[in-house]
C-alpha cells in the first residue's frame, strides 16, 4: 500500500531498487559461505582463509580513489556495467574447477585462482556502491530516502539469511556444489546490476577543476580534519 503514497518515478525507482536488493541478498547469502567452500572443497590454508575473510573489508581502502574516478566520469551507468561484467563474470570459470583439485600442486593453484576470482568480485564494491547511492539520492526524495532504504535493507537481510541457510544445507548433500551455484551468482551480479541501472539519471555536468592524485590528498586532508574537529563522529568510528 505504501507503493501507493509516492510518486511514479519513485515508484519506478523503488521497484528496481528492490529487484536489484533482493538478488543481491541472495548472492551474498550464497558467498556468505566462501570461507568454508576454501576449507572443504579446496582444503584452504588457515592463511588463505584469513585474505578471503578480509576482502570485502580490505578493498574499502580504494573507495577514496575510485570515488574520485566516478566523479570524473559522465557515463556511470556504463561504467558500472562494465565494472560488473569485468568483476563478477570470473564466478563462471568456477564451473571448470573439478571435484577433486589432484596432486598438491594444482590444488594451490586452484586455491588461489579462488582467492584471486573473490578478490576481483569484492574490489566491485568499492566502486559500484557510491554510484547507487548517488544514483538513489537524485531519485528518492529527501524525506523518503531512509524509509524506502530502509525497507530494501530489511528484505536484503532477510533473502541473504534464508539463501546462506539454503546454501548451507547444499553443501553438507555436496561439498562441490559451488561449482555450478557460483557461475550463477555471477550472472545474477551482472544482472543486478544492469536493472539497478535502469533507473533514470541524468549526472551533474562534469567540472574538473584539480587534478587527480591532489583531489585524493585533499580528500585524505578533510578526512583527518573531520576526525581531529568532530569528537562524535570520530567516538562513533572508533565504538564501530
Amino acid at each position: 500500500m505504501f507503493l501507493l503514497k509516492i510518486d511514479k518515478e519513485e515508484q519506478k525507482t523503488f521497484t528496481l531498487h528492490m529487484i536489484y536488493t533482493i538478488l543481491d541478498g541472495i548472492i551474498m547469502g550464497i558467498l556468505a559461505l566462501n570461507e568454508f567452500v576454501l576449507i572443504k572443497a579446496l582444503d584452504g590454508t588457515d592463511y588463505q582463509i584469513s585474505f578471503l575473510f578480509q576482502f570485502s573489508v580490505i578493498v574499502l581502502l580504494f573507495s577514496i580513489l575510485f570515488t574520485e574516478l566516478q566523479k570524473r566520469t559522465s557515463q556511470k551507468r556504463k561504467m558500472i556495467r562494465l565494472v560488473a561484467i569485468i568483476t563478477r563474470a570470473p564466478l563462471i570459470l568456477l564451473f571448470f574447477f573439478p571435484a577433486s583439485t589432484g596432486s598438491m600442486q594444482m590444488q594451490i593453484v586452484y586455491q588461489y585462482v579462488f582467492l584471486t576470482i573473490f578478490l576481483l568480485f569484492f574490489l566491485s564494491s568499492a566502486l559500484i556502491l557510491p554510484v547507487i547511492n548517488l544514483i538513489l539520492k537524485k531519485n528518492y526524495k529527501h524525506e523518503n530516502f531512509s524509509k524506502y532504504y530502509g525497507y530494501t535493507a530489511s528484505a536484503n537481510k532477510i533473502v541473504m539469511l534464508i539463501f546462506t541457510f539454503l546454501f548451507g544445507l547444499l553443501l553438507d548433500f555436496n561439498e562441490t556444489a559451488y561449482t555450478y551455484v557460483y557461475p550463477v551468482v555471477g550472472i545474477l551480479g551482472i544482472i543486478s546490476v544492469f536493472i539497478l541501472t535502469q533507473i533514470e539519471y541524468t549526472p551533474a555536468p562534469l567540472e574538473i577543476k584539480t587534478a587527480f592524485w591532489i583531489s585524493i590528498k585533499k580528500t585524505f586532508q578533510n578526512m583527518i580534519k573531520i576526525i581531529i574537529r568532530n569528537k562524535a563522529y570520530r567516538d562513533f568510528e572508533i565504538g564501530f
